[in-house]
């Protein structure tokens, strides 16, 4: 469950802030690595998350987060529980391992 602990962005235990690295190589794919900031979000302590906690975690708004969720969604990266709104992992993901 993504209740745990919120102490802070979760970017910064990936390996730095991925904002800055981002913005400043040229040949980096923005969209992308935001999306890509979204599932970096889901380990085994944080199993699912609301689209309200993933942008506050990422600093994505929250209009963007939607709009990357559901692209994420759609590709079967992801896959929203109906009751809880709450997104897990989906089997794309196990594809890549």
């Amino acid at each position: 469950m993504a209740s745990g602990s919120k102490s802070g962005n979760r970017s910064d235990s990936l390996g730095g802030n991925m904002k800055e690295s981002t913005e400043s190589d040229p040949f980096v794919v923005r969209a992308l690595a935001r999306g890509l900031s979204i599932l970096c979000l889901f380990d085994v302590y944080h199993r699912e998350w609301t689209i309200d906690e993933m942008a506050e975690q990422t600093g994505l708004l929250r209009m963007t987060a939607y709009r990357m969720v559901r692209t994420l969604e759609s590709m079967s990266f992801l896959v929203r529980d109906s009751t809880t709104n709450r997104y897990r992992l989906g089997p794309a993901t196990l594809a890549m391992t």
